[in-house]
């Protein structure tokens, strides 16, 4: 959206036409993208929820598949060949460390140095608990955002919406507020 004209026009993506081809601007498609996070050099990264991959936006508008392999699955390892279910939404740190909330496995994933690992749930285990690492269980964790401190909150969506705080650091789940789901459907942090 222009901000002085107010002109919409399509950056990325074939509309009414999903699918998975990396391309530049309306040449790509995408299959049911949910959130974004931008770097700092202003690279654009999608998380294409359907086909279980995060994307990458360059500022001239070519996409390419950031991470995951396209199957739905919960293997952790390199970039290319690691594996996610429904991805939704993802965070990325000043140092461009990613975090991902990997919505139908449960957990939430981090991509550094091109290699994916999960550091909080445990894949296809659902559930409401604080814990540490593995220990820890999310029921659909659906959006993730960076506090200005450093943590990550977590809106845990089939758990009425609760938010979770997460010490990407220690691993550590705790509460962070009940019932959200009844306030707003997602998580924003003004830093």
């Amino acid at each position: 959206i222009d901000p002085v004209t107010g002109a919409v026009t399509t950056f990325a993506g074939t509309m009414a036409s999903p699918g998975i081809v990396n391309a530049t601007g309306t040449a790509a498609k995408f299959n049911r993208p949910c959130g974004l996070a931008i770097d700092a050099q202003d690279n654009i990264y999608v998380a294409d929820a359907s086909n279980n991959v995060v994307r990458k936006i360059t500022p001239a508008g070519v996409v390419s598949t950031f991470a995951g392999a396209g199957t739905a699955g919960s293997a952790d390892g390199a970039a290319t060949t690691a594996t996610f279910n429904s991805p939704t939404d993802m965070a990325i740190t000043p140092a461009g460390v990613m975090y991902v909330a990997d919505q139908v496995n449960h957990v939430i994933r981090k991509i550094e140095n091109g290699q994916v690992t999960t550091i909080a749930g445990l894949a296809g285990t659902l559930g409401n608990v604080n814990g540490t690492g593995s220990a820890a269980r999310f029921n659909q964790p659906s959006w993730v955002t960076l506090a200005p401190d450093g943590t990550l909150l977590i809106r845990d969506g089939a758990n009425s919406g609760n938010i979770r705080k997460l010490d990407p650091a220690t691993g550590v789940v705790t509460s962070f507020a009940a019932g959200a789901a009844s306030l707003y459907s997602g998580v924003g942090v003004d830093s």
